[in-house]
């Protein structure tokens, strides 16, 4: 393991040793997590309207707060992408991820919070690396560079502070720009923001041809798309021709079964997934 590595397996430590209590404390940590959240929301609209100062347990929770869908929510979520702060959670929300799902409307608006995107989508991000580089102390990450391909914010729907887009997007721009340093991550902001999804994996493709890349994360559908394109231009059959010290793929989002990675064999089989 080069420095760099073994420096951020160091600092990232303390995530094993908290991602190692969640096998033998999982309900008791789930009941903390729940009164803090409510905690933290007694006082928007949701909260009072569920009398959220009045909850002690998971029993009070689940006996004052029905269960709801998309639908129940979208007069709330519709407030606050108007600017309306304090509605499902305290404060302004100003980032909302988009999804295509399968239930009423066609694009759904889902709020991310500040709290949100720090506790839950960027730390899922570090604890993947923190997972990885404790169990693989012979990693390059840190020397080599690492591709996140992430989507776009879409102009339609955002407006002034309010940013709209896929929640990858949302996690790309958020990202700590010393994390961002540490991983070598690419491509800039600037290249992934394009709109034009061809023109950008284009441009995509040409920059990590010359670049010793060594992880890279993201949907497979979009991954396994860019590496074969920049594969096909570089006129190579496998993708540790071009990367020999690639090792990681970490995706989220879908199962990875239905898609063969035969034509992007790795060097060494180092996969880690998330969902």
């Amino acid at each position: 393991m080069n420095l760099l590595s073994t420096l951020a397996r160091l600092f990232l430590s303390y995530r094993v040793r908290a991602i190692k209590r969640y096998e033998k404390e999982g309900d008791a940590i789930q009941r903390r997590t729940l009164m803090m959240l409510v905690k933290k929301a007694g006082n928007t609209e949701w909260g009072r309207e569920h009398g959220y100062s009045t909850i002690r347990n998971y029993e009070d929770f689940a006996a004052r707060v029905p269960i709801g869908n998309y639908a129940s929510h979208k007069p709330y979520i519709t407030k606050m992408m108007d600017g309306t702060p304090d509605v499902l959670w305290k404060g302004l929300v100003t980032r909302f991820a988009t999804s295509s799902g399968t239930t009423s409307d066609v694009v759904k608006f889902i709020p991310v919070s500040r709290h949100g995107l720090s506790h839950c989508h960027l730390r899922g991000g570090r604890d993947v690396t923190a997972t990885y580089l404790d169990q693989n102390r012979n990693s390059h990450i840190g020397r080599g560079y690492s591709m996140i391909l992430s989507g776009t914010f879409n102009p339609k729907y955002s407006n002034g502070r309010i940013k709209v887009g896929d929640v990858s997007a949302i996690m790309a721009a958020a990202a700590p720009s010393f994390y961002r340093k540490i991983l070598r991550l690419v491509p800039p902001i600037e290249i992934s923001q394009i709109e034009d999804i061809h023109a950008k994996y284009d441009i995509i493709t040409d920059y990590i041809r010359g670049k010793d890349l060594v992880t890279f994360s993201g949907l497979p559908t979009w991954n396994i798309m860019v590496l074969e394109m920049a594969m096909q231009k570089a006129g190579v059959k496998s993708a540790e021709e071009l990367w020999p010290n690639m090792e990681l793929f970490a995706h989220g989002g879908m199962s990875l079964v239905p898609y063969s990675l035969l034509r992007i064999t790795m060097p060494r089989r180092a996969f880690f997934f998330f969902f």
